[in-house]
């Protein structure tokens, strides 16, 4: 055989042996082209979702659907995970603030009766209550505190009222 026609006579066998791949390239290509076009899923994340997966590439369209629903199975039942730790994590943070809530109530009554030591005390603990809830949030499952800028309030304004009120006691 002539060099010539070598070329050419390898490039049909080795397409002639690889069709799954080929086909599996294509059956995701045009997977991806259509649900962009019908449903407006952006074709590369279609792309890279699907090839991420490893039996995709074996996978004729219904395989690449079922792949599509595992991991979206997948997906939501770490959401539930996360969102129930969340809410776990936010229980507590609720149950904080009450004790937050009851330490700047009684550090009111203190001001009022100038026993500005208990006062001190009371606002400096609720100081370190958003602080606990922050800490509680970040290290759950979700990673993330949606809080945040209440939290951060909270804090400010628990500080000004410390600090205002240990000048009391400077005053003495």
């Amino acid at each position: 055989m002539s060099p010539s026609l070598l070329a050419p006579a390898l490039l049909i066998l080795v397409v002639a042996l690889s069709p799954h791949y080929v086909s599996a390239a294509s059956v995701i290509n045009e997977t991806c082209k259509a649900v962009e076009r019908v449903h407006s899923v952006d074709y590369r994340f279609c792309m890279e979702t699907l090839y991420a997966m490893p039996k995709s590439t074996s996978a004729d369209t219904r395989g690449l659907a079922l792949l599509a629903a595992n991991i979206t199975k997948i997906n939501i039942t770490s959401i539930i995970d996360i969102t129930e730790d969340l809410v776990n994590n936010l229980n507590a943070c609720i149950r904080y603030y009450r004790e937050m809530k009851q330490s700047v109530t009684g550090s009111i009554g203190d001001i009022k009766a100038r026993n500005i030591e208990n006062a001190i005390d009371k606002l400096q603990h609720a100081e370190d209550t958003p602080n606990d809830c922050d800490i509680l949030l970040f290290e759950g499952r979700a990673m993330k505190n949606p809080l945040r800028d209440e939290n951060l309030n909270a804090e400010a304004l628990a500080e000004l009222a410390y600090s205002i009120t240990s000048l009391l006691e400077s005053k003495k």
